[in-house]
């Protein structure tokens, strides 16, 4: 199944977002799950060893997936799997940004500049990948339970 994009909807939820993709799942059911009564907008990778605590989360939510060797974009390409990367950004080195690759329809989703990225964003990321984890399997139904339905005060 091809990926949706989706956009993260806080500075740093570029990990949530692209769980989201993978999962198929609404940005804040994923939220709730990966950063339960969390501050939204901490880093989820600011001080830790990110391949750990990316698995790590990734499990929680029903992925399987492990760290490749590969550094180049082009070697996923080849791979019939999806793949999520963690780029440390080279001007602000404690913090990171995610973006998946979807291997069905060969293109790159980035939650922040979207699904169109050109070969010169691509080159820039490329050059700052950290970590490449290849998902090696998704859970059909997930681990992501629906965020109840809020009544608001108005409404019936």
């Amino acid at each position: 199944m091809s990926l949706i994009h989706q956009f993260q909807r806080h500075e740093t939820g570029c990990f949530t977002a692209c769980v989201s993709m993978m999962l198929n799942k609404s940005y804040y059911d994923v939220l709730n799950i990966l950063k339960p009564k969390a501050n939204y907008m901490s880093h989820g990778f600011k001080t830790r060893s990110m391949s750990k605590t990316a698995l790590r989360l990734l499990k929680k939510v029903g992925i399987k997936a492990h760290i490749s060797n590969h550094k180049k974009f082009s070697s996923f390409q080849k791979h019939n799997k999806h793949a999520i990367f963690i780029i440390r950004w080279k001007f602000e080195p404690e913090q990171c940004h995610t973006i998946v690759y979807d291997h069905e329809t060969k293109r790159f989703l980035d939650p922040h500049f979207g699904d169109k990225l050109t070969s010169r964003q691509l080159k820039s990321l490329e050059r700052q990948l950290d970590t490449a984890i290849i998902v090696d399997m998704i859970s059909p139904t997930g681990r992501v339970r629906p965020s109840p339905k809020k009544k608001f005060v108005g409404s019936t």
